[in-house]
């Protein structure tokens, strides 16, 4: 469940955001429509934490829920292809077992180290959802009608409903998101 609780936000003296409170419970769907600059993207930042209120409260029960946000006008690099971006985004199997392999024997050697065991920790966690999550992209991809595209296809190439189509679930993946949120301009 989300609850947020008198939500205020202002830019100066620009007030965006006043008094804004509202539930959301498990498996309800909520759309935030609303003229350029009403404050829907700030909130929905709000929501994930990438910025604060100035006011009220924010809060998901449990507190441990993850959630995927894909923000308005995220673009990938040129020349990424959906393969490049979903090896940078999950992982690359392959790459991710020989890192993991050189820090286990780097740690063999220095069973000391704080660094190398926070980076083996690290890598062995990207490793285990890499792994978890890799079975799931080609059924998801399908789903959104996008299963046919070769993985060595620029993204640049897509058009832009098939690149929001394929970078809102994809982005959301390496959370294990419970909840997806994503700001898009309606033109």
């Amino acid at each position: 469940m989300l609850s947020v609780n008198n939500i205020s936000k202002s830019y100066g003296l620009d007030l965006i955001l006043d008094g804004i409170s509202f539930s959301l419970n498990s498996g309800e769907c909520l759309g935030l429509v609303g003229p350029n600059g009403s404050g829907k993207t700030t909130l929905l930042r709000m929501l994930v934490q990438q910025e604060k209120p100035d006011s009220g409260s924010v809060q998901f029960e449990p507190s441990d829920i993850h959630v995927g946000y894909l923000p308005q006008g995220f673009t990938p690099a040129p020349e990424e292809t959906l393969q490049s971006f979903l090896d940078r985004i999950e992982g690359n199997v392959d790459l991710l077992t020989a890192r993991l392999e050189e820090l286990a024997a780097g740690l063999a050697e220095n069973n000391q180290s704080l660094e190398l065991q926070h980076e083996y920790d690290q890598v062995l966690a990207q490793l285990e959802h890499s792994v978890d999550s890799s079975g799931r992209v080609p059924g998801v991809l399908a789903g959104l009608g996008l299963g046919q595209l070769p993985m060595d296809t620029p993204i640049t190439n897509l058009s832009g409903g098939k690149k929001h189509a394929f970078l809102w679930p994809v982005s959301c993946f390496p959370t294990h998101s419970s909840s997806y949120w994503m700001s898009l301009p309606i033109t």
